[in-house]
Protein backbone atom coordinates (compact mmCIF):
# COMPACT_ATOMS: atom_id res chain seq x y z
CA UNK A 1 0.00 0.00 0.00
CA UNK A 2 1.37 3.66 -0.99
CA UNK A 3 1.90 6.43 1.69
CA UNK A 4 -1.05 8.61 0.91
CA UNK A 5 1.49 11.67 2.60
CA UNK A 6 4.07 10.70 -0.36
CA UNK A 7 3.61 13.16 -2.71
CA UNK A 8 2.87 15.61 0.09
CA UNK A 9 5.65 18.18 -0.89
CA UNK A 10 4.45 21.79 0.08
CA UNK A 11 2.45 23.44 2.97
CA UNK A 12 0.30 26.72 3.44
CA UNK A 13 -1.20 28.29 5.52
CA UNK A 14 -2.66 31.83 6.96
CA UNK A 15 -0.92 33.43 8.64
CA UNK A 16 -1.79 36.80 11.07
CA UNK A 17 -0.09 40.24 10.16
CA UNK A 18 0.77 40.40 13.74
CA UNK A 19 2.89 37.15 13.69
CA UNK A 20 4.03 37.11 10.30
CA UNK A 21 7.63 38.24 10.98
CA UNK A 22 8.09 36.01 13.69
CA UNK A 23 6.91 33.11 11.54
CA UNK A 24 9.43 33.98 8.71
CA UNK A 25 11.86 34.48 11.26
CA UNK A 26 11.55 30.44 12.12
CA UNK A 27 11.04 29.70 8.29
CA UNK A 28 14.55 31.44 7.39
CA UNK A 29 16.26 29.95 10.28
CA UNK A 30 14.93 26.26 9.87
CA UNK A 31 16.77 26.81 6.36
CA UNK A 32 13.16 26.90 4.15
CA UNK A 33 13.39 30.92 3.38
CA UNK A 34 14.73 30.13 0.17
CA UNK A 35 11.85 27.93 -0.75
CA UNK A 36 9.17 30.46 0.95
CA UNK A 37 6.68 32.79 -0.42
CA UNK A 38 4.28 35.07 1.17
CA UNK A 39 1.12 35.77 -0.73
CA UNK A 40 -1.28 38.96 0.68
CA UNK A 41 -4.79 38.63 -0.30
CA UNK A 42 -5.27 42.40 -0.95
CA UNK A 43 -2.84 42.24 -4.01
CA UNK A 44 -5.35 39.93 -5.84
CA UNK A 45 -5.53 37.01 -8.04
CA UNK A 46 -5.17 34.80 -4.84
CA UNK A 47 -6.83 31.66 -5.76
CA UNK A 48 -4.90 31.48 -9.26
CA UNK A 49 -1.28 31.89 -7.49
CA UNK A 50 -2.36 29.14 -5.15
CA UNK A 51 -4.24 26.91 -7.80
CA UNK A 52 -0.88 27.24 -9.84
CA UNK A 53 0.92 25.78 -6.69
CA UNK A 54 -1.35 23.38 -7.11
CA UNK A 55 -3.86 23.82 -3.95
CA UNK A 56 -7.13 22.20 -4.25
CA UNK A 57 -10.14 24.21 -4.29
CA UNK A 58 -11.45 23.49 -0.91
CA UNK A 59 -7.55 24.34 0.37
CA UNK A 60 -7.92 27.82 -1.04
CA UNK A 61 -11.37 28.45 -0.26
CA UNK A 62 -10.00 27.88 3.44
CA UNK A 63 -6.93 29.97 3.34
CA UNK A 64 -8.83 32.61 1.34
CA UNK A 65 -11.40 33.05 4.24
CA UNK A 66 -8.81 33.29 6.82
CA UNK A 67 -8.19 36.46 5.55
CA UNK A 68 -4.45 36.88 6.47
CA UNK A 69 -1.43 36.64 4.32
CA UNK A 70 -0.54 33.36 2.56
CA UNK A 71 3.07 31.49 3.54
CA UNK A 72 3.53 28.59 0.98
CA UNK A 73 6.45 26.69 2.25
CA UNK A 74 7.59 24.16 -0.68
CA UNK A 75 9.55 21.73 1.39
CA UNK A 76 9.97 18.27 -0.13
CA UNK A 77 11.29 15.32 2.24
CA UNK A 78 10.69 18.16 5.06
CA UNK A 79 6.95 18.74 4.48
CA UNK A 80 6.03 17.93 8.29
CA UNK A 81 8.97 20.17 10.06
CA UNK A 82 7.38 22.88 7.45
CA UNK A 83 3.77 22.20 8.99
CA UNK A 84 5.44 22.13 12.50
CA UNK A 85 7.06 26.09 11.68
CA UNK A 86 3.82 27.32 10.57
CA UNK A 87 1.31 25.62 13.82
CA UNK A 88 4.72 27.29 15.90
CA UNK A 89 3.54 30.69 14.04
CA UNK A 90 0.08 30.58 15.25
CA UNK A 91 -2.15 29.46 11.77
CA UNK A 92 -5.19 27.56 12.72
CA UNK A 93 -5.26 25.20 9.86
CA UNK A 94 -1.96 24.29 7.50
CA UNK A 95 -2.81 22.69 4.18
CA UNK A 96 -0.38 20.00 2.75
CA UNK A 97 -0.40 19.92 -0.90
CA UNK A 98 1.92 18.08 -3.89
CA UNK A 99 3.32 21.15 -5.76
CA UNK A 100 1.91 21.71 -9.56
CA UNK A 101 4.17 20.47 -12.34
CA UNK A 102 6.88 23.05 -12.48
CA UNK A 103 9.58 23.94 -10.69
CA UNK A 104 9.35 26.06 -7.15
CA UNK A 105 11.03 28.75 -8.82
CA UNK A 106 8.65 28.93 -12.10
CA UNK A 107 5.40 29.01 -9.39
CA UNK A 108 7.21 32.27 -7.50
CA UNK A 109 7.88 33.83 -10.60
CA UNK A 110 11.92 34.12 -10.56
CA UNK A 111 14.34 31.58 -11.28
CA UNK A 112 17.50 32.08 -8.79
CA UNK A 113 19.58 30.25 -11.05
CA UNK A 114 19.07 33.62 -13.28
CA UNK A 115 19.41 35.57 -10.69
CA UNK A 116 22.53 34.40 -9.30
CA UNK A 117 23.71 34.88 -12.62
CA UNK A 118 23.08 38.00 -12.77
CA UNK A 119 25.29 38.67 -9.33
CA UNK A 120 27.94 37.36 -10.88
CA UNK A 121 28.27 39.31 -13.59
CA UNK A 122 27.52 42.27 -11.64
CA UNK A 123 30.73 41.09 -9.42
CA UNK A 124 32.85 41.00 -12.74
CA UNK A 125 32.12 44.07 -13.96
CA UNK A 126 33.61 45.98 -10.77
CA UNK A 127 36.55 43.28 -10.01
CA UNK A 128 39.37 44.94 -7.88
CA UNK A 129 42.19 45.63 -10.48
CA UNK A 130 39.42 48.14 -11.77
CA UNK A 131 39.39 50.29 -8.94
Amino acid sequence: MSNPRASIDSAAAGIAESRLSDVLTLVHREGFGHNAQVIRPDRGRTADRLRRAGLGDASIERLIASAHPIVLIFAPARVDAAEIILRRGGAHAVETFAQSSGTQSALIGFDPAVLHNNRRARRRAVSPSDS
